[in-house]
């Protein structure tokens, strides 16, 4: 008589399991790497997602009030900032007025944004006062005092304390002092400088306004709603979210990778299991025969298989688990001491969340189940006559019987010697055990393909918006100099080194581009086009016009398709291009897109017209 069917099942899966130490061995060891790299792979991705959002959460505004309609300003702010208060889940808040200006220093001129703020308001949304390398962000609330971004400093040679010049077309000039510089690792190094209200509005000429609200909330998560309900109170309201697509469709693409590549990894252990369990029923053949003889049913045989694959999932699940556990502590321990978004960043960005351990534990057990019940369906088929003579159900094939594509495959290994053909007399007479095998196979070399082809396709994307968009080398000049002398002579040179497909020699300089009532800064670019066209790469970029009518004539010009559409102006016409006390009047020959921030501000125009408006003859820049 058999023990009780609760306990024989799971007694014997247990024996097999003992017994079989190599294959057991094999089957945990797979599914333990397959739970360990899924633990890894998801504590880098939750990693990455909080760098992500951690550089949302501070250095981006939530959600952003812009004026509505045609208006260039937001009236009455003070009221509108009382009623964002009482939003659930605002933090903190601060009005701006913004305004493009180009600085000058001695000779030196670049672009920024002058942000016209409340030091308190604009502290408690961004914390500057932690990136501030010199000086007191405070400090703009006397006189007529500016806080810049540490590049933008240097850019300009500035010193604490040094006077320099404010200007724009349609805005009073004004005289700055340098008072703080602040070094936030962002783009906003280079871009933004900080001042007063009172001097906003003196600069602009304007009264108690703003042209945009910042808040920070505690849950950026919740910025869509916040936004929502601003918009019901009749104000234009935009989320980090939808200022910001890239960032989300960056957290969107890797969150379905690593998801993906985490699947796979679990069916490549599953197929291990299933083909070790498929080899394990053709070995038990007999001794199933025998338990079937001594009148266990088929469903005992199925649980015998069942519980056998269990037992192996659940162990290689908490080997997982431990072997994870140990190479994300040992990831986390390396140390790198690199910057990204201002933070800085001393090791991978590993989050471990709790919940993965038994998410992956439970998968690996169902996975496990799932990959032998086949083989233990195919056990629980056996006739007790069959298995103990060692065949299969009467009907089919008891010796192995070779197609004609199989015989002429094994006498070709034959032609290789005896152990190839008793290898391959071995393959093809377990059909079913290759099958799986081959499988597990092909779905590896799969997701490595896959890997390999992700891979490829994101650096091709970064050399195309990178390398490709962007000149390889800059020559600039000398130390205390601000221009190349001789530049004709020196490109020459230039062409002598291996390896140099293209050289051009630009006069680059800080302006404003003005058309009606529309006003942008810019960065004008003096160039030969023909080697600009080639060392660019121009040709997909060119949307409207003939880049080479910049040789014909002083006054065409190409602008970037976004300065273009901010400016409201369409090839043919004309526009001014204002530096300090110069204007020169162009004419829109054509428009460019290059895909990247060049778009919003480059205007290219001829390098000798570049050379007369900044009163520098035969000289180039770069």
């Amino acid at each position: 008589m058999l023990p009780p069917a609760s306990s024989f099942e799971l007694f014997i899966a247990l024996r097999h399991v003992a017994s079989h130490r190599r294959q057991t061995l094999l089957s945990v060891t797979a599914v333990a790497l397959a739970v360990s790299i899924s633990l890894i792979f998801t504590s880098l991705g939750n990693g990455s997602q909080e760098l992500l959002t951690g550089i949302v959460q501070d250095k981006l505004p939530h959600v952003k009030i812009l004026p509505d309609g045609d208006e260039k300003y937001i009236h009455l702010y003070r009221s509108l900032l009382d009623r964002i208060a009482d939003i659930e889940g605002i933090r903190s808040s601060s009005a701006t007025l913004s305004t493009q200006a180009t600085i000058s220093f001695k000779e030196k001129r670049k672009n920024a944004v002058l942000r016209g703020v409340d030091p308190f308001r604009e502290d408690a949304v961004y914390r500057i006062s932690d990136s501030m390398k010199e000086g007191d962000l405070y400090a703009i609330l006397g006189g007529n005092n500016v806080v810049m971004g540490i590049k933008l400093a240097d850019k300009l040679d500035l010193k604490l304390g040094d006077m320099m010049e404010a200007s724009f077309p349609r805005a009073k000039d004004a005289r700055l002092r340098l008072a703080g510089v602040f070094d936030s690792g962002t783009p906003l190094d280079e871009s933004v400088a900080y001042v007063s209200y009172k001097t906003a509005r003196s600069f602009l000429d304007e009264g108690d306004v703003v042209n945009s609200i910042e808040l920070k909330l505690q849950d950026i998560d919740q910025a869509q709603s916040a936004s929502a309900s601003i918009d019901a109170l009749g104000y234009n309201a935009m989320s980090w979210q939808e200022a910001n697509p890239e960032i989300v469709r960056s957290i969107e693409v890797g969150g379905f990778w690593r998801s993906l590549s985490i699947f796979f990894v679990m069916i490549i252990a599953a197929f291990g299991i299933a083909a070790i369990m498929n080899m394990l029923v053709l070995e038990k053949v007999r001794e199933m025969g025998m338990l079937l003889a001594l009148g266990a049913g088929r469903h005992n045989l199925l649980k015998i298989f069942i519980y056998q694959s269990a037992i192996l999932g659940l162990l290689g699940g908490i080997s997982g688990c431990i072997l994870g556990l140990a190479g994300i502590i040992a990831l986390g321990s390396l140390n790198f001491g690199i910057t990204a978004g201002g933070r800085e960043i001393g090791s991978i960005p590993l989050v471990i969340d709790p919940w993965d351990f038994p998410t992956y534990l439970l998968l690996a057990l169902g996975l496990s189940i799932l990959a032998g019940a086949y083989p233990a369906y195919r056990a629980s088929r056996l006739y007790p006559v069959d298995a103990l003579t060692g065949a299969e159900r009467a009907g089919k094939r008891k010796t192995w019987k070779p197609t004609f594509l199989e015989y002429s495959l094994a006498c070709r290994c034959l032609s290789l010697g005896f152990e190839a053909a008793v290898a391959a007399r071995h393959i093809l007479s377990n059909r079913r055990g290759t099958a799986f095998t081959l499988l597990s196979v092909a779905v590896a070399v799969g997701v490595i393909i896959m890997s390999l082809g992700l891979t490829e396709g994101v650096r091709a994307a970064i050399v195309a918006n990178t390398v490709e968009k962007n000149p390889h080398l800059y020559i600039e000049p000398e130390t205390g100099e601000d221009f190349i002398h001789l530049y004709r002579s020196l490109s020459q040179r230039v062409w002598d080194y291996p390896g140099v497909v293209a050289v051009s020699s630009r006069l680059v300089g800080q302006g404003a581009a003005r058309y009606k009532e529309n006003v942008e800064g810019v960065e004008f670019m003096g160039v030969d086009p023909g080697p600009e066209y080639d060392l660019m790469n121009l040709q997909g970029s060119i949307k409207s016009g003939d880049f080479f009518d910049l040789r014909y004539g002083r006054s065409p010009a190409f602008l970037g398709t976004k300065l273009a559409e901010n400016l409201e102006i369409r090839p043919g016409e004309r526009f001014d291009l204002v530096q300090k006390d110069k204007l020169l009047r162009l004419r829109v020959a054509g428009l460019v897109e290059k895909g990247t921030a060049k778009d919003y501000n480059l205007v290219y125009l001829p390098l000798e017209t570049a050379q007369n408006l900044v009163d520098q003859g035969m000289w180039s820049r770069r």
